[in-house]
């Protein structure tokens, strides 16, 4: 007899399946299925069963002799829908656990970057080269926005401070009029440096006897301390009719004893200011009509000098001004 083939099996089994729900029918007698062997035609009723939701009302009881049992392809579905069900419970696991993975990879990237943007506040640079005087945190201690973790200077634009007596100030300003700036000699003591005054300041501080001037170094100097104290030399313009004397030929504050006809003589003299001899001793820069050429200047401390006083000649001078 001939066979229905698999596509008319499925077709006949769809409509009959859909003409039993909508009769209402729910339990159905023994469906009797012969296959042949060359071409079964048992997956397509099962097909068309599993569309309908029927497999729990029909139940497969023959088999054709020469073909496959219901029951062996039953099984066999049942066992390909378990590994497609086991295999979409793997591919969405997968991609549950694929996403849980690329969220903590974000979360690992967020975190990086926040760490990063935490070590760079860490980083302190401060707005010019410079020295560092105090460091008033420790490291790890925290602090709040405002409070001075460190103190610096800039060593390049560094000035020192000098005071300048009244007795020289005209000088200094007239320079600093015309637009030069006297040199000045720095010693630290264990080094030396050059550099100019640049200014004076505008204001002049309470018990002061002068004006400050502002000093800075030449760019090759090594910058002293902050807050060191220095010794200070400056050169003054060159001024006329002043004569340098030893120290010791001045008495208190302005007094020199020239030397006539062996007879001491005093005389008041201005006191300009102070100068380097060749050998590097110091020297006075006084000023007075009495120190004329060819006069002889007493250069010894005596505790007794007066007007009038005997002296000898112990070394005939060689220069404009003579000794004794």
């Amino acid at each position: 007899a001939p066979h229905h083939d698999h596509e008319m099996a499925y077709v006949g089994t769809l409509l009959a399946g859909i003409q039993m729900l909508r009769t209402g029918i729910t339990l159905a007698s023994d469906m009797f299925v012969c296959d042949p062997a060359d071409q079964p035609v048992t997956p397509g009723v099962v097909r068309a069963l599993d569309e309908l939701g029927m497999r729990g009302v029909v139940t497969f009881g023959a088999a054709d002799r020469r073909g496959a049992s219901v029951q062996a392809i039953l099984e066999e579905h049942d066992a390909r829908a378990i590994a497609l069900s086991r295999q979409r419970r793997l591919v969405f696991d997968f991609e549950h656990r694929l996403a849980s993975a690329e969220a903590g990879v974000d979360r690992a990237l967020a975190a990086l970057e926040e760490a990063r943007v935490a070590l760079e506040r860490t980083r302190i640079r401060a707005p010019f080269p410079g020295r560092v005087t105090r460091i008033p945190v420790a490291p790890g201690e925290l602090v709040s926005p405002g409070t001075i973790v460190t103190e610096i200077y800039d060593d390049t634009a560094l000035e020192i401070r000098v005071q300048i007596p009244n007795i020289h100030l005209p000088a200094i300003e007239t320079a600093l009029a015309a637009g030069e700036r006297p040199p000045v000699t720095a010693d630290f003591h264990d080094r030396r440096a050059a550099g100019e005054l640049e200014r004076l300041v505008g204001a002049v501080g309470a018990g002061q006897s002068g004006v400050d001037g502002l000093v800075r170094l030449d760019a090759g100097a090594s910058p002293p301390d902050l807050g060191r104290a220095v010794s200070l030399t400056v050169t003054l313009p060159p001024v006329e009719g002043v004569v340098p004397l030893p120290v010791q030929a001045v008495y208190g504050e302005g007094r020199v004893f020239l030397i006539e006809d062996g007879l001491l003589s005093g005389t008041d003299v201005e006191r300009v200011g102070t100068a380097t001899g060749d050998a590097g001793e110091p020297r006075l820069l006084v000023r007075s009509d009495a120190l004329r050429d060819g006069v002889r200047v007493l250069t010894s401390q005596l505790s007794n000098a007066v007007t009038g006083l005997r002296v000898r000649v112990e070394e005939e001078p060689t220069g404009a001004v003579g000794g004794a």
